[in-house]
């Protein structure tokens, strides 16, 4: 019975003294650097990842590969992928009402179903960290940002 309680104590103790992680608040907000662009025309997209929390948040971004932290939810948009030599994962802390500002570059293609199509919108999402589970689908859910819109011409 002594040991239990020793046990219990120790256990009490320890929990009591580890960091509880929570959830973190964010938000995205994205700004195409232009109003009009060329189909299949690269394109910079500046992204802020803001932490909307009362305390420090941390987000994790790859140095190369920070695009693929990324999804659009507009089949006519590519994120495009650097190219890099050397790979590796930051954690950023963000004060509360702190900002991550990076650019994204784009590509916009106009299919051949939309041939007249004068303006893309969009969205883009944000995933913290990018952790993937045995199917190699991303753990966490998007955070989305507001809508851009692109006018487009061929």
């Amino acid at each position: 019975m002594k040991v239990m309680t020793y046990f219990l104590a120790a256990l009490l103790q320890f929990s009591a003294t580890r960091p509880i992680k929570l959830e973190q608040s964010f938000s995205v907000q994205i700004k195409t650097a232009q109003v009009s662009v060329k189909a299949d025309q690269r394109m910079p997209v500046s992204t802020w990842i803001r932490n909307l929390g009362s305390t420090d948040a941390t987000i994790e971004v790859w140095s190369c590969a920070f695009p693929s932290e990324w999804i659009v939810d507009n089949a006519s948009i590519d994120i495009e992928q650097p190219n890099c030599l050397a790979e590796d994962r930051r954690a950023i802390v963000l004060k509360p009402g702190g900002a991550y500002k990076r650019d994204v570059t784009i590509s916009i293609h106009l299919g051949t179903a939309n041939p007249n199509q004068k303006e893309v919108s969009f969205r883009m999402g944000f995933r913290n960290g990018v952790s993937r589970d045995e199917k190699h689908q991303p753990k966490t859910k998007p955070v989305w940002s507001n809508l851009a819109t692109v006018k487009v011409t061929r």
